[in-house]
């Protein structure tokens, strides 16, 4: 199981409007509509590919009436990327990420709410949900520990989840920051540190107008791991995805990750796993026993 990555060469920038590339401005919307990985390497001012590409390289002009075989020879010379010195940098208009492909760090992504606390009944809306204030957050049994053995077998602990309560107007960014602040300090109280966070605000129908999008990181997409696979050098096909939802096993495999899944394989969700093609590779009832079976595993 692999990252899927689409690497784009052009000389020309792509541009709908002036009807340069139409070609390659359809591939990268489907690149992304799929929640592939982009990596252009592009000429002149980088088009569209350089708007939506997760790391774009424009290489720089030195002569106006050369720019094409200026692009093709930095071509020739970029198989380097594959092995570049340990600590080269690439950068893009996010920030700078190191690209290597030896001596990546294996993770274990975690959903948040059902797998690292415990759901909420809120019987005046008749939905069991995520905490929509701080003081209805508590860790579900064994986590702490769980994350302990984790760690000392050197994987790194990562929430990825998808968390819509803003966008759906239950909560406030500020509830949702404190129940961040009390996850943390919970863990912290049992000397347990996350590795990193990675949330999805969005969803397609939102109350909230500036949450209200399709985006590539919302689960069963798999844009968070992606994001956290290049903040932090992870090797997917090392690593492990743990959840309670179809979409949670969805997104693992996409992203090329092993599958875990807390609660019971009840029929019907069986059949839905069947399916879709993503059944989990174990069903476990809390993170403490899904950390010993993979652990034993090793």
């Amino acid at each position: 199981m692999k990252m899927t990555v689409f690497l784009c060469y052009r000389s020309a920038a792509a541009n709908r409007e002036k009807n340069v590339s139409v070609n390659l401005v359809k591939a990268l919307e489907y690149a992304r509509q799929v929640g592939t990985r982009i990596l252009g390497i592009v000429g002149r001012d980088g088009g569209y590919t350089a708007e939506v590409a997760d790391v774009c390289i424009i290489i720089p002009v030195v002569d106006s009436g050369n720019i094409t075989p200026h692009t093709e020879a930095f071509r020739v010379s970029s198989g380097t990327l594959s092995s570049p010195p340990p600590d080269a940098p690439v950068r893009n208009e996010v920030g700078i990420y190191k690209m290597r492909l030896s001596n990546r760090t294996k993770a274990v992504f975690l959903d948040r709410d059902g797998v690292v606390n415990e759901l909420v009944y809120f019987p005046e809306h008749g939905i069991i949900d995520s905490p929509f204030i701080a003081s209805q957050f508590r860790l579900c049994r064994g986590v702490p520990e769980a994350i302990k053995k984790f760690q000392s077998a050197g994987y790194k602990v990562i929430i990825a989840s998808n968390q819509p309560g803003i966008a759906k107007g239950h909560i406030l960014p500020q509830d949702f920051q404190q129940i961040r602040k009390t996850m943390k300090i919970q863990l912290s109280q049992q000397d347990v540190f996350l590795d990193g966070e990675y949330y999805c605000l969005h969803h397609p129908e939102a109350k909230v107008e500036r949450y209200r999008t399709d985006c590539t990181c919302r689960k069963p997409k798999p844009g968070l791991i992606y994001n956290a696979v290049l903040d932090m050098d992870i090797d997917v096909a090392e690593s492990w995805f743990i959840g309670d939802n179809l979409t949670d096993m969805q997104a693992g495999r996409s992203a090329g990750c092993h599958t875990l899944l807390i609660g019971k394989m009840h029929c019907q969700l069986c059949a839905l796993m069947y399916n879709e093609g993503v059944k989990p590779e174990t069903v476990k009832p809390d993170l403490l026993e899904a950390a010993d079976f993979i652990l034993k595993g090793e």
